[in-house]
């Protein structure tokens, strides 16, 4: 498994949108106070990669993952449901390693039609539903 923290993602996906592109991360992390990335994890040809912005906690060693207004939710290229939980679990691992105390992720409401297995480490929050209109 490997993990990174970028600032480009070097591969183009069929359902990317526009909250999931660099130009708008930049943006809303100047409007956050944050350093704007993608943390991505692949193994072999699976990939997660999660847009995110990184913000300081005060003065302390501290962070916080947050993802950019909008749907930008976790982009997933060739996964497993098995891959897609591991994501989650590498992530989590990812924070506890680099001091990030906290992540909020606005999943898209389209792409990202899975459900996480909850655990200690992870609430997943249903808030309505999502009407959409072809």
């Amino acid at each position: 498994m490997e993990i990174n923290w970028v600032k480009e993602i070097d591969r183009t996906f069929s359902n990317q949108e526009f909250y999931q592109r660099s130009n708008y991360l930049k943006q809303e992390a100047l409007a956050l106070n944050g350093e704007y990335g993608y943390l991505t994890i692949s193994e072999n040809e699976s990939v997660a990669v999660f847009p995110l912005i990184l913000r300081k906690i005060g003065e302390s060693d501290y962070s916080d993952f947050i993802s950019p207004y909008g749907y930008p939710g976790i982009l997933f290229d060739n996964c497993s449901n098995e891959f897609v939980q591991d994501s989650l679990y590498y992530l989590n691992e990812y924070c506890k390693t680099n001091n990030i105390i906290s992540t909020f992720i606005r999943l898209n409401p389209i792409y990202n039609k899975v459900m996480f297995n909850e655990n200690e480490d992870l609430v997943h929050l249903i808030q309505g539903q999502v009407v959409s209109v072809n």
